[in-house]
This record gives structure tokens, sequence and C-alpha cells, in this order.
């Protein structure tokens, strides 16, 4: 029994409650003279003599990760299904941008259209802060096929949006929500397999980024001339959900879970490390300049090229 289960204060007051203990005296010593009390004259009453000196192992043994093996790697690929339809989906912004600003909203400006792409990103990174303590409380597997299913059911409904609040609520509101159930634990299973490789193991994860980057756009530039908006969002959609089957399935934790929800507020004290306050700082402008001409490319090459398609 340790001392963070078991307080020897509080069961010392108990016991001296229930019972009161009577001291020893030494026929040889006037009654008027103090005894000095033995080390283990608090015995009687089930305390420790000297709380102050009684040795305690506060301290958490190492975690040991496998930083291998079948399992990890599954857990890997798991989560590069998962950022195959999250990055994928992003990368894939200036297509949809380009595409609506040609069609459903050909009436307003670009910088209208761009608070559709603007609120996606914004909830997944927002909303992403609250999922942590859920996965560390549930595990994945249930927040990433909420997450999986919201972002395909937001594509199926995008397929019949005309105006523009109605493309604000499927794709960013809809879209966000279960790009940030499905972002964060993507990250979070890949560290509970992997310390030492952890970099490695993120990094080929996050290929898939960049792997559907390159197939997303290549389809709907394929699809949008032959089958129409409509069915290409809903193929699109159902690529999705065949995603989020391995990446339900393999993603993992491994780590003993919360015994409840911890609050669900990022603790702003990290913020007193300034190595750390400066990395966030600098990726934060970073990213400034990386998801702008994510979504504006296509646009502005098209433009100046007179062929969307192509662009």
């Amino acid at each position: 029994m340790t001392f963070n289960e078991h307080n020897a204060e509080d069961s010392c007051l108990k016991n001296q409650h229930e019972k009161q203990a009577i001291p020893k005296t030494n026929p040889d010593v006037p009654r008027g003279d103090a005894v000095p009390a033995p080390d283990d004259a608090g015995l009687e009453t089930g305390c420790v003599a000297h709380p102050g000196e009684a040795s305690t192992d506060d301290s958490e043994p190492d975690l040991e990760f496998p930083e291998g093996g079948l399992q990890a790697w599954l857990v890997v690929f798991g989560s590069f299904c998962g950022m195959f339809s999250i990055y994928g989906l992003i990368n894939t912004s200036a297509v949809f941008e380009s595409y609506f600003s040609e069609n459903q909203l050909r009436d307003y400006s670009s910088s209208q259209i761009g608070w559709i792409f603007s609120l996606y990103l914004f909830l997944v990174f927002l909303v992403g802060i609250q999922v942590g303590p859920v996965f560390d409380k549930y595990g994945p597997r249930l927040i990433v096929a909420s997450g999986g299913i919201l972002i395909a059911a937001s594509l199926f409904i995008l397929s019949v949006c005309e105006e523009f609040y109605q493309i604000l609520l499927s794709y960013s509101v809809v879209g966000g929500l279960g790009g940030a159930l499905l972002n964060s634990p993507c990250y979070a299973s890949i560290a509970h397999w992997f310390d030492k490789k952890r970099g490695l193991a993120t990094g080929v994860a996050m290929t898939a980024g960049s792997i559907g980057g390159i197939i997303f756009p290549i389809f709907l530039q394929k699809l949008l001339p032959s089958v129409g908006f409509a069915w290409t969002t809903r193929i699109l959609g159902f690529i999705i959900l065949g995603l989020t089957v391995p990446a339900t399935l393999f993603m993992r934790s491994r780590l003993p879970r919360s015994n409840k929800v911890s609050s669900v507020w990022p603790d702003l004290s990290i913020f007193k490390d300034l190595k750390f306050t400066f990395s966030a700082c600098g990726i934060f402008f970073m990213e400034w300049g990386l998801f702008v001409p994510l979504t504006y490319i296509v646009s502005y090459a098209g433009r100046h090229s007179g062929d969307a398609n192509s662009s």
C-alpha cells in the first residue's frame, strides 16, 4: 500500500480517536519526569512514529515502448488511412474553391468563399484540443469511427448543396468536426507505441497527406466533367468511409487509460517553457503561408493559364 492510497496521518488520528493510547511508565523514573518515547511508540495506535522519515516511492517507472513490431506498424497504417482522409481533403480544397467560384458561388468573392475553408481548418485544429482528454479516457476506436462518418456525411450533404450557408454548414462545420475527431487520435495512437522512433513513425503516417493531395485532385479532375459534382463528392465520401474502416480497426491505444475525463481546456502553464512558446509561435505564422496557397493555387493558375481543369 502506498501513501497515495493510505494517509498515515489520517489513520493515526482515527485510531487515536477510537483508542486512547496509554503511555508506558518506567518505575525507576519519577512521575514528574518525562519519559522519552521510543521509535516504535506509535505502533500500538497503528501510526508511524516519524512519518517524515517513511520511505515512499512516488516516482513512476519508466514506460517501455515496443518501438516496432506488427501491431505497432498496423497502428501506423491505421493512422496513415486517417491522415489520408483528413489531409488529402485539406490539400484538395483548392479544387473545391475553384469549382465553387465558377458554379454554385459564382456571385461571391474569393474572400467570401475563403471563409468555407478557413472555418473548416479552424474547427479541425481547435476542437482537436478537446478531443485529447476523450482519447485518454475511451481510446481511439469510437472517436475515429465517428470522425470518419462525419467527414463522409459532410460530403454526401455537400453533393446537394447550392447555397453558401448550406456549403458552410455541411463542408465546414460537419466536415470540420469530423476532421477534428479523426485528426488527434492519428498522432496520439502512434505516441503510445513509439518513443525513440516516434518521429519516423509519425513521418511515415503523414506521407498520407501528400499522397492524398495528389490522388484526390486528379480523382476530382477526372470525375467532375463525366459524372458531375454531386456524384463526384458522393464517391469521395464512400472512399472516406472505406479508409475509416482500417483506421478504426488498427488504431488503438496501449498505455493505461484515465479513470475520468480530464479538463478539456489546455493547460496554459506550458507556455512558461520559452522554447515551446517560440516553437508554437513559429508554427502559427508558418500556417499562414501554408494553407492560403493550398486554397487559392488552382484558381490563381487557372486565371493565368486560361484552363482551370489542367491547373
